[in-house]
């Protein structure tokens, strides 16, 4: 018999959102049901750049995680993410450049 990791959330953190230059914006995802492992998969336009951080929290009070799960990003990628138990996720992206805006579509698949 073999296990096989079956994918219990995917959807679209951020679908095209509009980031002003040094612009935010954040999404809350429950992982209670998953094992924390998570895949972020980003798309960038524009001519800025993005930075995607993840604050966790066990009780609604959310912590920033150190570091980074990505800085200076463009175009597009895949990111591995271990939540590692923690059931509160929640994603924040800037966009980082400081000079121009983007658009930004992400997308979280966890098991």
């Amino acid at each position: 018999m073999s296990d096989k990791s079956v994918t219990i959330a995917e959807r679209a953190l951020f679908d095209a959102v509009a980031l002003i230059k040094s612009g935010t914006a954040t999404a809350n995802v429950d992982l209670s049901q998953s094992t924390g492992k998570c895949k972020l998969q980003y798309a960038i336009t524009g001519t800025g750049t993005l930075k995607i951080e993840v604050e966790e929290s066990i009780n609604g009070t959310y912590i920033t995680k150190s570091p980074e799960l990505g800085t200076t990003l463009t175009g597009s990628g895949v990111i591995t993410y271990d939540a590692a138990g923690l059931p509160l996720v929640r994603f924040k992206i800037t966009e980082d450049g400081g000079v121009n805006p983007i658009g930004v579509t992400l997308w979280l698949s966890a098991i």
